[in-house]
């Protein structure tokens, strides 16, 4: 019975529509036999992810050695087959199965995948290499991280391994990834050399790798040599990093090269003052920074206070998008204060946008709704028109100045 049994899951698993191969996955899984193993391997190469992740799951409640045992050293070559696999989803998952071997025949197929087409199974073999550990897989990860031509991803990937495996070959191409034209790149290569205690030569070095590990503290400790990979840093995608780095080359007395630069850099230091006193020229990194949810507000009363025309656009889609009423009032406010100041140099297409300009506050209504003899509150979305008729006033009285309609 048990063997009809187990036949029939492993047949679904291998012919069964995805959800059949699922649920047969989770059943030999239940069914704990070691004879499950083989099939259970191949479906670890599913193009259906779910089914993939039952088939490992499965497998640790067989066998948590699944690997050493008979079946699943059997099944090497066929993974190393999949390798090949037209459906690159196959071919990623081929490598993130290989990688749960410590066997000395997956670290060729899997250095040779290095040049995949597609740079997700790419970065998926240089992460199965780290996994792996073995030496043999070093210099074909410095190979990687040493060729632009694979793209940033993949030689961060690599820099990652190098780390990871901690063999001394890599500490020569790791330092000289610290000046890759990738910030990640760089990133990754600190990161790598820290857990190869490898240690700086120069200040220079000493500064690059105190901001890519963002130790602020050290990066102002050595004084002028830090204020290159900081003012770098200023472009990082972590709004937070942005700012540290702002601040570490403000304790250092920098002085931007121009107004936009030092525009951006009150930004990022949050010092509305001074963008006030830079006037127009603040406009730019402030409506950038109308993305920032954590300064919207200050950034929106900011705005205000120059009057440029130019923020007109943003403001009307950060009401559209509406943020809190803070910041919805404050937008609200900047818009009148720019018709105040300059109605004569808005354009006509914002003109009419302004004029009839509509805002709501979203607001939760909550209502008591009676069934028999239970009843109970029901909150529904509720919209609360804002008052904006004097926006709309000064818009329409621009525009028939102009000898046009309202």
């Amino acid at each position: 019975m048990r063997f009809w049994k187990l036949w029939k899951l492993k047949w679904k698993l291998r012919r069964g529509s995805f959800i059949e191969r699922r649920f047969a996955a989770e059943d030999l899984g239940r069914l704990a036999d070691s004879r499950a193993i083989k099939s259970l391997v191949a479906a670890l190469i599913d193009d259906d992810k779910e089914v993939r992740e039952a088939a490992y799951g499965a497998l640790l409640q067989v066998d948590r050695n699944w690997r050493e045992s008979k079946d699943g050293k059997k099944s090497i070559p066929m993974l190393v087959a999949a390798l090949k696999n037209s459906n690159s989803n196959v071919r990623k998952a081929a490598v993130e199965a290989l990688s749960s071997y410590r066997d000395i025949r997956v670290i060729k197929p899997l250095v040779a995948t290095l040049k995949d087409k597609d740079i997700f199974v790419q970065s998926a073999a240089t992460r199965a290499l780290a996994q792996i550990k073995d030496s043999w897989a070093v210099m074909p990860l410095i190979a990687v991280l040493k060729d632009p031509s694979y793209g940033s991803t993949v030689r961060e990937a690599a820099a990652e391994a190098l780390g990871q495996i901690r063999d001394a070959q890599a500490v020569k191409p790791l330092v000289a990834a610290l000046d890759d034209e990738y910030k990640e790149v760089r990133k990754k290569a600190a990161q790598a050399l820290k857990s190869l205690d490898w240690q700086p030569v120069d200040n220079t070095q000493r500064a690059c790798l105190a901001v890519l590990r963002q130790d602020w503290t050290e990066a102002v400790s050595l004084g002028s040599v830090s204020i290159e990979p900081l003012v770098e840093t200023l472009d990082d995608k972590d709004k937070e990093v942005q700012k540290k780095a702002a601040q570490a080359l403000k304790s250092l007395g920098w002085q931007p090269v121009d107004n936009l630069q030092h525009a951006r850099l009150a930004v990022l230091c949050q010092d509305w003052k001074v963008l006030i006193s830079l006037g127009p020229i603040a406009i730019e990194p402030l409506v950038e920074a109308l993305r920032n949810f954590l300064v919207e507000t200050e950034a929106v009363w900011t705005i205000g206070q120059i009057g440029d025309e130019r923020a007109i656009e943003p403001l009307i889609a950060l009401l559209k998008r509406y943020s809190d009423d803070f910041t919805m009032y404050a937008a609200i406010e900047a818009l009148l204060n720019i018709l105040q100041r300059n109605a004569a140099g808005i354009s006509l297409e914002n003109l009419r946008e302004l004029a009839r300009l509509q805002v709501f506050r979203h607001e939760e209504k909550e209502e008591l709704i009676e069934h028999g003899d239970s009843a109970r509150w029901i909150s529904t979305p509720n919209k609360i028109p804002v008052d904006c008729s004097k926006i709309q006033q000064l818009a329409q009285q621009e525009l028939i100045s102009r000898g046009l309609e309202a």
